[in-house]
């Protein structure tokens, strides 16, 4: 792996515990500027391996649009948007009492 790259990943860990809000934003530069970067070395006729085994360019833009994604998680959960999660779901006998208690 590219030791820039893992340079990268070191500094946000580093910003992300001092601010998670920075981090997340630092997540989207580095995807993107991993992104570039590739996107380059291709266009160069370079390939790109990962831990020793070349990577179809079209593999190397998918796994970058899936850690778009991911960054976009981590900003909405830093930001405190998180999906409302379903709670427990109750037969309709309890959903029944439990209106029954409310009346």
């Amino acid at each position: 792996m590219n030791p820039v790259i893992i340079a990268a990943l070191c500094v946000q860990a580093f910003v992300s515990r001092i601010s998670r809000l920075a981090g997340a934003l630092l997540g989207y530069a580095i995807t993107t500027g991993i992104l570039i970067w590739g996107l380059n070395a291709y266009g160069e006729g370079q390939q790109i391996a990962l831990f020793g085994i070349p990577v179809s360019q079209g593999m190397f833009v998918a796994a970058c649009i899936f850690w778009y994604g991911y960054d976009t998680k981590h900003l909405l959960a830093v930001r405190g948007r998180r999906c409302p999660r379903k709670g427990p779901r109750l037969t309709h006998t309890a959903q029944g009492f439990t209106m029954s208690v409310a009346l």
